[in-house]
């Protein structure tokens, strides 16, 4: 007998009008019955939660479609109840998830707690199954963030050239340790996918210090509520960015000096996107 699978969506905001198609369960669920599974779908935005407890209690496997954001609460909520109910009942997580730091007026205990939770989202994977992104607030005009940030005393570019400067990665009107977060982020919650092709066997001994290094900073910040662990990065960035330009010209033979922003994204993916 084929295995039951149940599709999940969650709801993505308590206030969006939208209905539109749930790709994000439908693509691997159809997918799912190619393969000779059984899969039902219940989107929550349409479905009674009856219907929801119905259906996990008669499929053998729940597989939750969720993005940052509200609809993260949502389905972390209803994972709990699953196991709670069926402890035994796998429940899988699979995604990319965005994160934004440096909001006007967040604190940086706050951030810090942000920092916290996104590692409350990679455990809920198996190991090296989650990626994420943590970026910084780029406020562009006519839009709310950029609203709140004049309203905060924000300096903000007047020109073309001064916008050039900005990005999701680096805001050089944010503090350098929040800067430093998107990096170090990056490394920390991408580091199982692309490192190992760069620094393949033995040749991952050069990148470990680092490694270790940058894990400390990230558990110690999150768990003192401290930024400071994320300042005087300066070294190591350097570091890494020099050992990915020398090792990528071995590994690949292609890669040229010049492109080390296209190299921390090989590195890490969750630095591409911006």
């Amino acid at each position: 007998m084929a295995l039951k699978i149940l599709m999940i969506y969650s709801l993505p905001s308590p206030i969006s009008p939208q209905k539109n198609s749930t790709l994000s369960i439908i693509y691997p669920g159809r997918a799912a019955e190619d393969a000779g599974y059984e899969v039902e779908f219940w989107d929550s935005r349409l479905d009674s939660e009856k219907l929801l407890w119905e259906l996990v209690r008669k499929t053998d496997i729940i597989a939750i479609s969720s993005l940052s954001g509200f609809q993260l609460g949502e389905s972390i909520q209803i994972t709990k109840k699953v196991k709670k109910e069926f402890p035994d009942k796998p429940a899988i997580w699979r995604g990319v998830y965005t994160w934004i730091i440096g909001n006007p007026g967040e604190t940086p205990a706050e951030i810090m707690n942000t920092l916290r939770v996104s590692d409350e989202i990679k455990a809920l994977h198996p190991q090296g199954k989650s990626r994420a992104t943590i970026y910084v607030l780029m406020p562009l005009p006519g839009t709310i963030a950029f609203d709140r940030a004049k309203r905060e005393g924000w300096l903000l570019p007047e020109t073309m050239n001064g916008w050039t400067e900005m990005s999701a990665a680096y805001n050089p009107k944010l503090p350098r340790w929040m800067n430093n977060v998107y990096f170090i982020a990056g490394f920390h919650h991408n580091r199982h996918h692309k490192t190992a092709q760069n620094f393949p066997g033995w040749w991952r001994i050069i990148i470990l210090p680092f490694e270790i290094l940058i894990e400390w900073r990230w558990k110690m910040g999150i768990k003192k509520k401290n930024h400071l662990f994320f300042t005087f990065f300066s070294l190591e960035y350097f570091s890494i960015t020099k050992l990915l330009t020398w090792r990528s010209r071995h590994s690949a033979g292609q890669i040229k000096a010049t492109q080390a922003p296209k190299l921390l994204e090989r590195l890490f993916p969750g630095l591409a996107g911006h």
